[in-house]
């Protein structure tokens, strides 16, 4: 799954707070449906901020 704002940013460090909580409150709550409803053991979050991260 991926999760996306509605604004482009360029990378974490570019988006303001209040979209970043937003988004991870998102994020936590699709989590949280995949472990209690789907079956899942746990989730993997991956967040690669900038081209050295490739």
């Amino acid at each position: 799954m991926l999760a996306i704002t509605k604004k482009h940013y360029k990378n974490i460090f570019d988006c303001d707070n209040e979209t970043l909580s937003k988004l991870m409150k998102t994020v936590k709550l699709i989590a949280n449906n995949c472990v209690e409803n789907c079956g899942y053991d746990g989730v993997n979050l991956l967040n690669a901020s900038d081209e050295s991260a490739g």
